[in-house]
């Protein structure tokens, strides 16, 4: 049997990169816009400054955003964009609490009052969360 042979003809064709960068760089840009539009489903909130603590570490289960209703009486809850009643936030947090999926983190506007956040700090503890971490904002990070 002799061996297989190949033409050097073969290996001396170039190749054409210029399709290639092309598709990398839409997907580039696929990548950057969707991280933006990511970034920017978290409902705008005025967060309290604080010049302590540390950077959150490990695994976030459940972003919960407080703010005032856009009636102007009551307040609203916020899961990413999607607007949740306190009886629809219930079983969330009983699957983030059953999944060990990490802590909830709840974000709030710095004016809000404790009457906002105490219903949800109660279903946290009813529904086993063992872990609610409050969002800041640095105080040297403030415009």
């Amino acid at each position: 049997m002799r061996p297989l042979r190949l033409q050097s003809s073969a290996f001396s064709e170039k190749i054409n990169v210029t399709p290639l960068i092309d598709v990398v760089m839409v997907l580039i840009i696929f990548y950057l816009m969707v991280g933006n539009l990511a970034a920017k489903r978290q409902a705008d909130v005025d967060l309290p400054t604080s010049e302590g603590g540390e950077l959150a570490q490990g695994s976030v289960g459940l972003v919960l955003t407080i703010r005032p209703a856009a009636s102007g009486s009551g307040f609203e809850y916020l899961v990413g964009s999607s607007l949740v009643s306190l009886d629809e936030l219930a079983p969330l947090l009983e699957s983030v609490a059953k999944a060990g999926a990490g802590s909830v983190v709840l974000r709030g506007d710095r004016d809000l009052p404790f009457e906002a956040v105490a219903p949800v700090l109660s279903l946290c503890r009813d529904s086993g969360v063992t872990s609610v971490r409050l969002a800041t904002q640095r105080a040297e990070d403030e415009r």
